[in-house]
């Protein structure tokens, strides 16, 4: 599902909204549990009016503010919504956690720790389950609840719970030492991929320098899409950051590479800006919004 598309178009179907209106709903209480980035609201706004799934409707200015635009869900809008949420209940899939990965590698950590930190685990747990409960109990109480996100809270608790019940069974299997297998014995002669890569890197007849330089004017706070700002954020995701990772990657495998990078006084302060970092991280989640929209587009 495209969470923030579905929401958004939901709240509209709803009543027609204008922008501020739809972020002051998307951090009310009742919808703090879908962690909608609002930094992006006007652009994702601006994604459903050219798919045609919203509209402009009105223009409102009032007590000498700015105008601003009032949206309403159109039957192309409705539709889609509705494909979503069908999709959404049909959908069983299971999304990995980062628990996943540490109960996968936990042979790393010796048994205390990991009973250590599963039973802080199992504290917070049960502190959000005392929350969320407190918080139904007050919904429940108040006239103009909606009971569609109480039954979100239900199923909130009922996670919490299986998390729970998770954690405690760990628990108890490693106190029983049921994960402490024997440590396989580590071969200490190199791959032979490894001894491949080596032998191509010795030293031989004649020499070569390989100079990669780097400079990009001075675009902090210039704007966004076409152009401005996001010229740097391109360089950085295809450019700089593939640049790292492959360095990375050759230090990894034991080859001993020599390179030469120019990096202009102009480039590295806009590298270091806070803002340029931030809205680069908001850039990379639009980049990646649009690539989801497109595989349901064009099919994966």
């Amino acid at each position: 599902m495209k969470e923030t598309r579905a929401i958004i178009l939901g709240l509209l179907a709803q009543q027609d909204l204008y922008g501020y209106q739809i972020k002051k709903q998307l951090q009310a209480p009742d919808l703090d549990w879908a962690a909608i980035p609002v930094a992006s609201l006007y652009h994702e706004l601006s994604r459903l009016s050219e798919q045609n799934l919203i509209e402009q409707v009105a223009t409102e200015s009032a007590g000498g503010r700015p105008a601003r635009a009032v949206y309403r869900i159109t039957n192309p809008g409705r539709q889609a919504l509705a494909d979503e949420l069908r999709q959404a209940w049909q959908s069983t899939g299971l999304r990995r956690t980062e628990q996943d990965i540490a109960a996968y590698f936990m042979n790393v950590l010796d048994d205390a720790t990991m009973l250590v930190a599963l039973d802080a685990r199992l504290d917070d747990l049960r502190h959000q389950v005392a929350q969320v409960t407190k918080k139904a109990s007050a919904e429940r109480r108040h006239p103009q609840s909606r009971s569609t996100y109480l039954a979100i809270v239900d199923h909130l608790l009922a996670r919490l719970q299986a998390e729970i019940e998770w954690t405690r069974d760990l628990m108890r299997r490693i106190e029983s030492h049921e994960f402490r297998a024997a440590a396989p014995v580590q071969d200490p002669t190199p791959a032979k991929s490894d001894l491949a890569i080596r032998a191509k890197t010795q030293s031989g007849l004649g020499a070569f320098t390989f100079v990669l330089h780097s400079h990009i004017p001075y675009c902090r706070m210039a704007g966004r899409w076409p152009h401005g700002e996001e010229w740097i954020h391109e360089a950085i995701a295809e450019t700089y950051v593939p640049l790292l990772m492959a360095l990375y990657d050759l230090r990894d495998q034991g080859v001993p590479f020599r390179i030469t990078i120019g990096l202009t006084p102009v480039l590295v302060e806009q590298l270091a800006d806070l803002d340029i970092q931030t809205h680069f991280l908001q850039y990379l989640d639009q980049e990646i919004m649009a690539a989801n929209e497109d595989i349901a587009r064009f099919g994966e």
